[in-house]
């Protein structure tokens, strides 16, 4: 999915608004503490193209180095729908790092990318295989991981075979994966436990199984069209993010108030927090195991802008601290300089962001940097 910097104004699927939901007012709360966070001393990132359009949102693994994708334009267009994917250490050095991708197909795209403890892995949806023969064989997506040490070396490209669609993907260090995807047939969500050949092991008890939900209207394909797009949206927005070795998911739009916690083992605990003012989890941002987490959040306002229009210029987003274990509140993050939505990693008892910095002459090109305090 193509992401603008969060300056620019950002579209919101429409399953996302039918399914969001506000909290109900409940207990009075204790007063947030509030924590003001500079983030305003930058250093430049001259190596780090700025094309305006993200392929793979800024992220980082469990030890702070920053990942994002950038999707490279020509005369406006995009030039391939698969992102260059690089890395910015926490001493602003800029690596590109190449990521295996398959070479037999016609045209293919990637939806999804994380960092893990010391590995790397970005789903790449394929189709249209260049040889007739597979063509006919293999008319729709195929699915692959894509997959590199923290370094880009030891390239490793796994095909899957499995009976949905693949969004989606997080590593442990263990070698075996979870993945986020969609059912062919309900367009339900799914989430599963993969070995590290890719091989199917387990779903995840967080989503309906896919043969829970009955199927659509087959006869009228209009309506089939669009539920399939809004699910596609959906799921989109879904997030994974490293947790030391472990991997934490937040689903928006269809889960607005709790983060599951995904170990290798396939086992999974959800963590509900107690959102204020009746504000939704957009996201959570990557960290170290002794990390405490942030989360991000939308407010009520936003949400209902969303539902009449479809669209917010600069939505009101919040950054807070949340105890890992309990789900409390342990503080609201008020960031200077980029926007709630731009910072991107919280490991290291640190915040850490990329985003446009100011020009130094007027009418210079934009440019990116990074900018990093204790929080």
């Amino acid at each position: 999915m193509l992401r603008h910097l969060p300056r620019t104004a950002v579209l919101l699927q429409l399953f996302s608004v039918a399914c969001a939901s506000a909290q109900s007012p409940g207990a009075q709360q204790a007063a947030i503490r509030e924590h003001r966070i500079e983030l305003t001393g930058t250093v430049a990132l001259p190596g780090l193209p700025n094309s305006g359009v993200l392929g793979y949102p800024a992220t980082c693994s469990s030890d702070g180095d920053l990942y994002l994708g950038e999707l490279v334009l020509k005369d406006g267009a995009v030039v391939s729908a698969i992102p260059d994917l690089f890395e910015v250490s926490a001493t602003a050095d800029v690596r590109r790092i190449p990521m295996p991708v398959p070479t037999d197909f016609k045209s293919a795209d990637s939806p999804g990318f994380f960092a893990g403890e010391g590995v790397l892995v970005a789903v790449v949806s394929a189709s249209h295989p260049a040889d007739e023969q597979a063509a006919q064989a293999h008319p729709g997506a195929t699915y692959f991981l894509s997959v590199t040490d923290s370094a880009g070396g030891h390239p490793r490209l796994i095909r899957l075979d499995l009976s949905f669609d693949v969004t989606k993907a997080a590593a442990f260090d263990s070698g075996g994966f979870v993945v986020l995807g969609m059912d062919r047939r309900s367009f339900r969500p799914v989430a599963a436990m993969l070995g590290a050949d890719g091989q199917f092991k387990s779903y995840l008890d967080l989503f309906p199984k896919p043969g829970d939900a009955a199927a659509g209207d087959e006869t009228n394909p209009a309506a089939e069209k669009a539920r399939r797009r809004a699910a596609i949206l959906s799921i989109g927005e879904m997030q994974l993010a490293p947790w030391g070795s472990d991997v934490l998911m937040a689903a928006p739009g269809i889960d607005n108030s709790s983060i599951y916690h995904i170990r290798a083992s396939g086992q999974v605990e959800k963590v509900s927090i107690n959102l204020p003012n009746g504000e939704q989890l957009q996201g959570i941002l990557g960290s170290g195991g002794k990390d405490d987490w942030v989360v991000r959040t939308m407010s009520a306002e936003s949400a209902k802008t969303m539902s009449e229009a479809h669209i917010v210029e600069n939505p009101q987003e919040s950054l807070y601290e949340v105890n890992p274990r309990s789900g409390e509140i342990l503080g609201r993050l008020t960031v200077v300089g980029p926007q709630p939505g731009e910072v991107a990693c919280a490991a290291n008892g640190k915040l850490s962001a990329i985003y446009v910095g100011e020009p130094q002459q007027s009418g210079a090109p934009d440019k990116l940097v990074l900018a990093s305090a204790p929080r």
